[in-house]
């Protein structure tokens, strides 16, 4: 089992660029804009960070993410991870700002402008809805500032 380990650990090393100014353990190759994945002794993959988490700090409990201090998803520092719930790794994200909003949402249908204009607009939630080819749902949850707050009233 130790040799396993050595094995591992010597794999880990071998992709990992220590930043220091940042104290970023940064994982090198692969996609970047993908968490980076490492194979572990057992032949599966892993993501890295949580590999690093589990084999310099201790085990994940199910149900648990190992979630970033330092906001680099390629940072493999154990140090700079720590404990939560999916829950908590998305209120951390729209704390810090790195949820997406707008028009920069993937799903995004309207334009910043066209929220405006329904906002403004005197018409009823079905004509909207069928002006802007959306449902009568979407155009409620914009009047009644569910979805896109970061625009003004």
């Amino acid at each position: 089992m130790a040799k396993s380990k050595v094995n591992g650990l010597t794999r880990f090393w071998k992709k990992v660029k220590v930043n220091k100014l940042t104290g970023c353990w940064n994982w090198r190759g692969e996609d970047e804009t993908y968490y980076p994945k490492f194979m572990r002794d057992d032949g599966t993959l892993q993501y890295a960070h949580r590999w690093s988490y589990e084999n310099f700090k201790s085990a994940i409990p199910a149900g648990l993410c190992a979630l970033h201090k330092c906001d680099n998803k390629r940072c493999v520092n154990p140090d700079h991870l720590f404990l939560g719930t999916q829950a908590d790794n998305m209120a951390d994200k729209v704390a810090k700002g790195r949820g997406c909003k707008g028009i920069t949402h993937g799903r995004a249908k309207l334009t910043e402008q066209d929220v405006i204009h329904i906002r403004a607009s005197n018409k009823k939630g079905t004509e909207l809805a069928s002006e802007y080819n959306v449902s009568q749902q979407l155009i409620s949850f914009i009047i009644n500032r569910k979805i896109w707050t970061h625009l003004p009233a």
